[in-house]
């Protein structure tokens, strides 16, 4: 009964779980199965009635539980068209234009392989640093319509300004990327003593802004935004001229990171709806995935400050399966950003 409570509770504040391993099982099942039941598939797309319905289910929905019958999400679109080795074309010109926005996972599960979701009666369509709000009614006319985006009247850049000076640990540009902890290794195998790739391997743990802009029919003339930071983990693979993303071996990530993020300047008719402090335990496998962990979301209502001010501590710990720990683990702890 005391779990009901709270979740119903969360669920009308908005609220987008945090990856706290001890409660997230039984929750994230319970607010998955209450968002799904918001979303519907229409002509390729998923379909969400309003924006609470979108950016719930975009905060809430896994990658791995996202696949819907007559929809190919973006995140399946782009890991079955990532290089997986230097002879592989590589990405669409479609898709290498939707992997320039590096959504975060949420929106990499819920967009289609085109950027496109549908909100209320408008298609919504991400193309070139830009979110575009098309009429459903021109549903018939829509591919002739994207062919030329400047004849489209209700636009927003994605893209975001980034600041460097000092404030916090770090002040992140809300769409900015900071990515200084890197690690470069080469795993050998714990059981042959042998090396288990053809080169080297690289985690990168690094923490990024974005911000989604959206309108909302009851506050006309009034632009909104929701804003991310999010810790993101990855592993990229080494070719023969630069470093590859999604490198296609085994690894587990565990997190264990406390902080705060906030946004000066933020209007009075803003909130938070997860922070801006935060204490967050997760741990998971991966196979060709970046790891989100959103640390910080804001609805902010009005001007959007243009910096995040950002302090990060605790341990992240990356492990390439099968490998020594000598050769295949990074703890990486203290002060991260």
């Amino acid at each position: 009964m005391k779990r009901t409570l709270v979740l119903t509770a969360l669920l009308l504040a908005g609220f987008a779980v945090t990856f706290n391993a001890c409660k997230k099982n039984g929750e994230q099942a319970a607010i998955e199965k209450q968002t799904d039941g918001a979303v519907k598939v229409e002509n390729g797309r998923l379909a969400f009635k309003t924006n609470k319905d979108y950016y719930n289910y975009i905060e809430t929905v896994k990658t791995e539980t996202s696949v819907k019958a007559g929809f190919n999400s973006l995140y399946a679109a782009l890991q079955a068209s990532y290089k997986k080795s230097d002879k592989d074309p590589g990405l669409s010109t479609t898709l290498a234009d939707l992997n320039k926005f590096e959504f975060p996972a949420g929106f990499l599960a819920t967009l289609n392989d085109k950027g496109e979701v549908k909100i209320g009666d408008e298609i919504i369509w991400y193309h070139n640093g830009n979110k575009y709000w098309i009429p459903a009614s021109e549903e018939a006319n829509l591919e002739t319509i994207k062919k030329d985006p400047a004849q489209i009247q209700k636009v927003s850049p994605y893209a975001a300004i980034t600041f460097t000076k000092e404030n916090a640990r770090v002040d992140l540009g809300n769409g900015g990327l900071d990515a200084r902890n890197q690690y470069v290794f080469f795993p050998i195998s714990a059981v042959s003593g042998q090396g288990m790739v053809g080169s080297n391997r690289k985690y990168v743990h690094e923490v990024y802004g974005r911000v989604d802009p959206y309108t909302d029919p009851s506050l006309p003339g009034i632009q909104l935004y929701r804003a991310y930071v999010i810790l993101r983990l990855k592993m990229e693979w080494r070719g023969c001229c630069d470093w590859n993303p999604n490198a296609s071996e085994e690894r587990s990530e565990s997190v264990a990171v406390s902080g705060t993020c906030t946004l000066p300047g933020m209007s009075r008719l803003s909130t938070y709806i997860q922070g801006p402090t935060f204490n967050i335990t997760d741990s998971r496998p991966s196979t060709r995935e970046n790891i989100d962990v959103p640390l910080v979301i804001a609805d902010v209502v009005g001007a959007m400050p243009p910096t995040w001010s950002v302090e990060v501590n605790g341990t992240v710990t990356s492990t390439f399966i099968g490998a020594t720990d000598a050769s295949g683990k990074w703890i990486n702890t203290g002060g991260l950003w």
